[in-house]
């Protein structure tokens, strides 16, 4: 059986890295988590701007980016996120 990691990591649903000394900008490979439901990103020192393509994250039911570096605006596509909270 050949494992492949990369399919694994597209099926994601849960991602969850709260207090882990994350720094640095968001990689744009997040946005591709297509089954990405539940992001928690909380405590960290995550800096730069949270990128419109939040939006591209239609399954999102939960995002917590509370206690890191951002700066900017939040932007518009944030509104694609039909599923938040339900």
């Amino acid at each position: 059986m050949i494992f492949n990691f990369h399919c694994l990591i597209l099926l994601t649903e849960k991602l969850t890295l709260d207090r882990n000394n994350l720094n640095g900008t968001l990689p744009g490979t997040l946005f591709s988590l297509s089954n990405l439901e539940t992001l928690s990103l909380s405590k960290n020192s995550i800096s730069g701007i949270l990128s419109p393509k939040i939006g591209d994250l239609v399954n999102l039911k939960e995002i917590s980016l509370k206690d890191n570096l951002f700066s900017g605006y939040i932007p518009s596509e944030i509104s694609h996120l039909s599923s938040l909270g339900k």
